[in-house]
């Protein structure tokens, strides 16, 4: 809204991707006695890569990069209360405790 009220020359987007296949599971901080791994399919960086690409000349407002993205956008809006009891997780199990206070103040949020 800034940027309108200012008249800049730039176009913001959101590109919206699925999980990529990127080093940011390797980077991060992870309190799991394992790796966290992506739920399939898991898409090459050049998949996002090009929307990006396309977006820097081509004005948009949101792009949704996979079907299933579009799938998940589109129930979202057609039928958000059901989206939300199917999407959001369950609580840690018990073969993570460690995981339980973080579980609590991520919902508190």
């Amino acid at each position: 809204m800034e940027l309108e009220d200012e008249h800049a020359n730039v176009s913001p987007t959101l590109i919206k991707p699925d999980q990529i296949d990127a080093l940011f599971a390797i980077h991060a901080k992870n309190h799991l006695d394992r790796e966290p791994q992506h739920v399939p399919p898991v898409y090459d960086a050049d998949v996002v890569g090009r929307p990006i690409l396309h977006c820097a000349t081509s004005p948009a407002r949101d792009v949704l990069v996979s079907g299933g993205v579009r799938i998940m956008a589109a129930a979202g809006h057609n039928a958000p209360g059901l989206t939300d009891k199917l999407v959001i997780p369950s609580p840690p199990s018990s073969r993570h405790p460690g995981t339980a206070a973080a579980w609590t103040a991520l919902l508190r949020t």
